[in-house]
Parts: structure tokens; C-alpha cells; sequence
């Protein structure tokens, strides 16, 4: 869902790990609420991120990682809330002026039944060393980095 992009055999090692934990955080969720599963979901992101370091990462590879657990939140939203999955964004901002954390979010929007805009939210941070300095630049000039969540 999130940009079309074609990385080596570690990024497909890290997508793998990045899936069976969110799996994990889907089966620990399972009769939470729907808020509740989002922050093991997050958590899982992080777990997951964090237990993946080998070096350094580009916007786009954490993109990657981050869109397993992401499309888990979107299928969950729709299959057991009904909702309707509209878009969303995948964010990256630093956490304060010191630049030594990443924010990693994401914003999803849906429609209920009623046709009224529901928005989803969460985010985690990861320490900028785990990030390319490219990627921290980007963040640097933009102040945000956004990428679109789509079906």
C-alpha cells in the first residue's frame, strides 16, 4: 500500500520480520478495543524496528517495515469495524529540536456507515542513528515527510 518500491534481500528479511510481529501484535489484540490494538500494533512496530538494526535506513525502507503492521490496522478497521478505508499518510518528523528520535506515524482515514470521517492514529519513535543521513536531511528541510496510504 505504500509507494511501489523494490528492495534487496534485506529489505525483503526485514518486511518478513516486520509481518510476524505485527501477526504477534494481531493475535495479542485480538478482543481489545480497536484503540488498544493500535498501541500493540505501534509496539510492535517498534519492537520490530528496533530489534532489526543492521545499520542504516532510507525513508523508503522504513516505509517498507512500517507498511505491514499499517495495512494490519486498515484490514482490522474495515473487516471488523466496517468501515470504509479512504487514505492515510505515513509520517516522519524528528521528536523534539535535539533530532536524536524519528517520529514514525501514520494517519488513516475512513468512512462509518453514516457516512462521518473516522481518523486513526498513531506513532513511535526510533533513534535518528538507525536513519541514512539523506533520510535525516529530508526530514531536516521538510519538517515532516509524508507518504500516501492507499488500497
Amino acid at each position: 500500500m505504500i509507494g511501489k518500491l523494490l528492495f534487496g534481500a534485506a529489505i525483503s528479511k526485514a518486511i518478513n520480520a516486520a509481518k510476524g510481529a505485527a501477526e504477534g501484535a494481531i493475535e495479542e489484540a485480538g478482543t481489545q478495543k480497536l484503540s488498544d490494538f493500535k498501541k500493540v500494533t505501534v509496539g510492535a512496530i517498534s519492537d520490530t524496528v528496533e530489534s532489526m538494526i543492521g545499520g542504516r535506513r532510507t525513508l523508503e525502507e522504513w516505509c517498507e517495515i512500517a507498511s505491514q503492521p499499517v495495512d494490519a490496522i486498515v484490514a482490522k478497521s474495515v473487516s471488523e469495524e466496517g468501515l470504509q478505508f479512504v487514505g492515510g499518510y505515513l509520517c516522519f518528523s524528528f521528536a523534539d529540536t535535539s533530532k536524536k528520535k524519528v517520529i514514525i506515524g501514520y494517519e488513516l482515514y475512513f468512512l462509518n456507515e453514516q457516512k462521518q470521517w473516522i481518523k486513526q492514529d498513531a506513532h513511535s519513535d526510533v533513534y535518528a542513528n538507525n536513519f541514512t543521513a539523506e533520510a535525516l536531511e529530508e526530514i531536516a528541510n521538510k519538517g515532516t515527510v509524508k507518504f500516501n496510504v492507499d488500497e
